[in-house]
Order: C-alpha cells, then structure tokens, then sequence
C-alpha cells in the first residue's frame, strides 16, 4: 500500500513539472493578453476577433504586424468607449440638435405607451369575431390554376390592351406556335422552348406562371382553361393578344384561409392597430381641453416667403413652433405626397404637429423626461453618438494635394522617377566597319538617318522599317558597348561605327529622358500624399486616443500565439511584467 502511494505522489509530481501535452503547455483562453487603463483584454477575445476576421486558420499563419492590428482594434475600442461616455457635445449645434431630436422622440414613445398602448388589449375572442365577420372579404382564396405558358404575341408584347392584327401577323402567329406544339407533342422541353421562343415576361422562369386566380384571364380563354384536365391543353389558344401554348400544372378550389397563428397574430396587430387610433383620439381630446394651441395666422399665410427664427408658428401650453423647426419637415411632406406647399396645407400640417405637441405636454406633466427608462435610452444614444464622431475623426477627409505640393514633393524625390529606358535610339548595322564609315559620311552630309537605314540596313524592306528604330533602351536590353555609346552622343548626333558581335553599328540618339516627367509622375504623387497624410493623421488620432490611459500587452504572448494550435505555445499569461505601451 505504501509504495502504491509513493507511486501516486511521484506520478503526480512529474504531471506537474511536464508540460501538458507535446512540447509546451497550453495557455488558456483567459490569460490577460493586455490592460487598457482598469480594463482587460482577454486571449479568447482575440481569438474572437481573428475568427470574425476569417484569420483563425491553421494553414494561415499569422505574422506579428496582423496580430499587433487586430489587438490594436480591441484596445480602440475601448478606449473610444471610455472616451464616448464623457464626450462633450457643447460645441456642435448640429449634434445638440440630434441628441434633443433623439429625447422627444423616447419621451413621445414613452408617453404613447404609457397613455395609449399599455392601455389596449385584443382578446381571442375578439380575434375569432374579426375572422368571421371578415371572412368572405378578407380571407377567402378564389379559385385558381397553376401553369406555365408560351406566349406569341400579334406584336411581340404582353400589353394588356386589345388591338387588331393583320391577317398576316395573325397567320405568322398561328403557324410560329403550331411548330412549336408540334414540338412539345414530339418531346421538345416546354421550359427551354418558353425561354428561346415566348414573348411574355415569365419567359425568364421557362414559362412558369404561378396561380392565376379567376377573373384575371382573357375572357376567351378562361373557361377553357379552367375546365381542361392536368397536362397540355390539346391545342394553343387564341386571345385578342395573341396565342397562347398552356400547360396546366394544378387546379386550387376556392377556399378559406385557415386561423393559423400566423394570421391570428396579423388580425391581433390589426385590431390593436385599430384601437390605438381611437385611444389616441380620445387622448388628444381630453388634452386639447386642458392645453391651448394657438396659431400665428399672419406668420402661416406668409409661408411662400422666407421668414427669420423669430417667426413662431404655434403655442400649444409652455411649447413653441419656430419656422426653421417647422420647415424640414413640412418640405418632406409636401414633397412625398407632391403637393403645393400653400398655407391650407401648412395648417393641416401644423394641426398634426399640435397633436405632438399636446402629447409632449402630457408627457411633462407626468415627468417622463426625467424618468429612468428615457434618461437610459438617450445616454445610450449620446454614447452611440460620440462613438460615431470619435471613429469620425479617424476617417480622414479625401485629400487633394495642390499642383505646388505635387510639384515640390516631385523636386525633392525626383529619383524616384528615373527612367528604365532613358535613351531613344536608331541604328543601322554593317558587315565590316569601312562600309559603316561611307555610310556615316553621308548622312553627316545631308542623307537623312532613316532613308539611309531603309538602304543599308540588311534584310527584306519589312524587317528594315522595323528594325532601326529601337525606341527607349535600358543597358539591360543592349550590349554595355553598345548603350555606352549612344549614352555619349548629344541628341540626333551619329555615333562612328560601334563594334558588337552582331557587327558594325551606326546608332543616332534621337531622344533623352532621364527622369518622367511631372505630368506622367502627377498621379502616382497624389496617391503617396494622399498615404503619407492619412497615415499621419491615423498616427495623431491614436495618439490622442491614447494619451493619459495606461496600456500594458503581454509581447511575448502575442509574439509566440499561432493559429497552427487551438492555444498558444507557451504559458506566458502571468509571467510577462507589465510594460506601459
């Protein structure tokens, strides 16, 4: 027995030197992998983000400058949380105006609850009467057929008004869909046949039309079609648009549709729906008896004019419209309903506002504005908001550098643009050298390079029009003899003959360029400045983020993870000191 325990003690004692599988132990998913000021970043977070990034891939190995930007992204955002929930708003009208938009508008639905909704049920029994009461005309299905069709119209057209065709259209028709029956009945596919050959729309499906109710066929086919067996009707049919190849798939009885609680749920919402327009009714009329509405009539019926911020609208209790509160809106409206912006329609308008108003007022005497449930939501939306101007500030505007910054970045890194090919060059080659110098002598005399080199240059007349004219060179693409020489001469100076092992070469520089030229550079400048400049204000926007706030990451952890195992290699969570970063 005693030794069994030694045994066990000494079994245990190795399990706890030796790392717990092959090589290394494994760290687990809640080592700190950093701390942003209190808060900690965990390694399964990070493994997390990588999984959402689709970079959790054991054949994808990850290299320290990825790894070093998705914990880069967890440390953001929590330091953009940390600074969203003190975000200062004071400065930006716009975003006052927002966040107090965003507050009547958690009031106006606090106080429609509180009023309206909590105050409105729909029983089973009411839902089951709906039904009934609502059978014939709402939830009846007509009788209908499924089919597919083939169309050939007397005009190439599904229009769905009558018109005469000629004689000679008509029997074109006729005969178009007669060949194609015939090859239906021989076997043809119907839905290949409908895509190549119908003129309806249901083409693109092959000729699948669906259920067709009652009432909605031409009338001189619908009986047919709705007293035919299952298959191909035995014949194309004629209606004032055309003929018709119909194949009948199924035939649907006129029925009812069944109480499913997918309808239940649609005839509750109604009648809820219903409900609350009466209850809301109700409201504003008692309220209407304790709040006054009054109008500016004389600011009204100068609408069709521009008014100052002064020109109040309406008074509806301790609330006031202004004009430039009111005119967003009122645009909007007239806009989507295409009416003219005239003072009856302002009124009607501005009655609807009231209604919102005397509903605002109600909600102040029940301090709504000062309740728990409104105070929540709007900070949350004040915290969604200065996340949204924090990233904001991340994005940088387009950049548009100015021709001066383009030109002088050009000057300063014109090295850059150093041509491959610097150098344009013609050439005639000789056989022997005395030949190359008779030659020379004439064209430095008058004979012009290219007539020569179509004389001299050896070879067909085609390969001699092709051949002189080499363009721009590099030294790579010639021999270094060669280049040499032709990098001597000034241009549209001839070299004396050049030797290669190809022979005896006259070469004229017609051309040097050294460097692209700004215009063909311009481009390719914009598109660094536009990098550098965004780099550097992605640098000053981290730096702001970051100052103040203590940031510690486990290097050694991050360095050694790998996604080649389910952990990281090395169980280094609690053994890295903690460095500010």
């Amino acid at each position: 027995m005693r030794s069994k325990v030694i045994y066990l003690s000494f079994l245990f004692l190795i399990q706890a030197i030796l790392p717990a599988g092959p090589g290394f132990s494994q760290t687990p998913a809640d080592s700190v992998l950093a701390r942003v000021g209190q808060k900690k970043i965990y390694l399964r977070q990070f493994q997390e983000r990588l999984q959402a990034r689709n970079l959790a891939k054991a054949d994808q190995p990850l290299d320290l400058a990825t790894k070093k930007n998705i914990l880069n992204e967890l440390i953001d955002e929590i330091l953009v949380e940390k600074k969203a929930a003190s975000y200062g708003f004071k400065d930006d009208p716009t975003l006052q105006d927002r966040i107090a938009e965003q507050r009547r508008s958690v009031v106006l639905e606090q106080v429609h609850q509180r009023l309206i909704s909590d105050l409105v049920s729909v029983s089973e029994e009411e839902i089951q009467a709906h039904y009934q009461a609502n059978r014939e005309l709402g939830y009846k299905s007509p009788e209908a057929v499924k089919l597919r069709q083939i169309f050939i119209s007397f005009e190439k057209s599904d229009s769905h008004s009558g018109f005469s065709a000629s004689k000679k259209v008509e029997k074109e028709s006729r005969q178009k869909c007669q060949e194609l029956f015939r090859r239906l009945k021989a076997g043809a596919d119907f839905g290949q046949l409908a895509r190549t050959f119908s003129n309806h729309r249901s083409l693109l499906d092959g000729g699948e039309m669906g259920y067709i109710p009652r009432g909605e066929f031409p009338a001189e086919i619908e009986e047919i079609v709705f007293s035919a067996q299952p298959g191909l009707i035995d014949k194309p049919l004629k209606s004032a648009y055309g003929y018709h190849i119909i194949e009948i798939q199924e035939y649907q009885r006129e029925h009812y549709q069944e109480l499913t609680p997918t309808l239940q749920e649609g005839i509750a919402q109604t009648l809820r729906n219903q409900k609350e327009y009466t209850r809301k009714k109700l409201v504003l009329d008692s309220l209407r008896q304790k709040v006054t509405v009054k109008y500016n009539q004389k600011a009204i019926a100068k609408l069709s004019t521009p008014l100052g911020f002064e020109n109040w609208l309406m008074i509806a209790g301790s609330d006031t419209l202004y004009y430039t509160q009111f005119l967003p809106g009122f645009q909007e409206y007239t806009r989507q309903r295409k009416i003219n912006p005239d003072t009856t329609v302002a009124r009607q308008y501005l009655e609807r506002f009231a209604d919102t108003l005397l509903l605002l007022a109600a909600a102040r005497q029940m301090k709504l504005h000062q309740s728990a449930e409104v105070k929540e939501q709007v900070q949350k939306f004040r915290i969604d908001l200065a996340k949204q101007e924090i990233l904001r500030q991340k994005s940088v505007a387009l950049i548009n550098p100015t021709p001066d910054e383009i030109k002088a970045y050009y000057q300063k890194n014109k090295s850059t643009w150093k041509e491959e090919r610097p150098l344009c060059v013609q050439h005639i080659i000789f056989s022997d050298s005395s030949r190359a110098a008779q030659v020379r002598e004439k064209i430095v005399g008058g004979l012009d390079f290219r007539e020569a080199a179509l004389k001299y240059y050896p070879g067909e007349v085609e390969i001699r029009e092709v051949a002189y004219d080499l363009g721009f060179i590099s030294p790579q693409e010639m021999p270094i003899v060669f280049y040499r020489a032709a990098e001597e001469l000034q241009v549209d100076q001839v070299s004396q003959a050049v030797k290669t092992d190809f022979g005896w070469h006259l070469i004229k520089l017609v051309d040097r360029k050294e460097y692209k030229s700004l215009e063909e550079a311009e481009n390719e400048i914009k598109g660094m400045l536009v990098e550098e400049k965004s780099r550097t204000a992605l640098q000053d926007w981290e730096a702001k983020l970051r100052k103040g706030t203590k940031i510690w990451v486990n290097e050694k952890l991050l360095e050694e993870y790998s996604t080649s195992e389910t952990e990281p290699k090395s169980n280094l969570g609690s053994t890295q000191p903690e460095k500010s970063k």
